[in-house]
């Protein structure tokens, strides 16, 4: 499989979790009525999830929602590659997309329409709407490589973050 990223690293890992180890597998078998299924990918990040899923179930349809524009971009392009694939393989270009993106951070209606949200070029998957709690987590991260006296992890040591107003 080939994809875009925005980081090596972090895409080794998110290819691993997903296509290897199966992490989002479903723990019971999925009812099948003969009817396409719709899956929703909520925080898409860069699609590989929706990637696997519309491998896994070749009848699907993703809708995958990600607020943060630079990690949008790339979402959207790794599913434009495998709907044009998937019309190369069938030799048709009346093969019908499997999957929309859609540039939105999902919450309940109790939250505000629009919120902050950081972007860290470096740790795409790291990002978030919640500042205070991903800091107190790098934190007591890099004071547990610390105490065990490894090198922090090498998204401790970097400081860029970019923010973005998101609906």
């Amino acid at each position: 499989l080939i994809f875009e990223h925005l980081d090596a690293e972090e895409a080794d890992f998110l290819f691993e979790e997903v296509f290897v180890r199966r992490c989002y597998a479903p723990l019971v078998e999925l009812p099948s009525n003969g009817r396409p299924s719709v899956i929703i990918d909520v925080g898409a990040n860069i699609g590989l999830f929706a990637l696997w899923a519309l491998r896994e179930w070749p009848a699907s349809h993703v809708f995958a929602f990600e607020p943060l524009p630079p990690i949008c971009a790339v979402l959207r392009r790794n599913l434009r590659a495998a709907d044009a694939a998937e019309r190369r393989k069938a030799q048709s270009d009346q093969v019908l997309s499997r999957s929309t993106v859609v540039q939105l951070a999902v919450g309940s209606e109790a939250e505000p329409s629009t919120a902050m949200f950081d972007f860290y070029p470096w740790a795409p998957g790291e990002s978030t709407r919640h500042q205070d709690e991903a800091a107190k987590q790098r934190s007591a991260l890099a004071y547990a490589a610390r105490a065990a006296e490894l090198r922090p992890p090498r998204r401790a040591r970097r400081h860029k973050v970019e923010s973005y107003r998101c609906q």
